[in-house]
């Protein structure tokens, strides 16, 4: 289903622009994914999922929020305008 979600953001010029100008969207999308591992953790423990199912889900799950991290570490750079020269910075 999130899947489904990324591709509809960059499918659209004016949504992915949006993605990108506003950090709580992606930030969202990371929590998300962090919970639904410890979600799997859950289910797990509490004889839900089984090992395969339980690896597999998690896996893909902690995928997804390793990218997510790094989308949300992209939307910070680019909003803030890049890496500024720290000479410049420091008064």
């Amino acid at each position: 289903m999130e899947i489904k979600a990324l591709e509809r953001i960059k499918a659209d010029s004016t949504t992915f622009e949006l993605f990108l100008s506003d950090v709580r969207m992606s930030y969202t999308l990371l929590e998300r994914n962090q919970l639904m591992v410890k979600r799997m953790d859950f289910l797990h423990h509490r004889n839900f999922l089984h090992k395969d199912d339980f690896l597999e889900f998690s896996r893909i799950f902690q995928e997804l929020a390793d990218v997510s991290n790094i989308m949300v570490g992209k939307v910070i750079y680019r909003k803030n305008g890049g890496v500024k020269p720290i000479y410049g910075s420091i008064s």
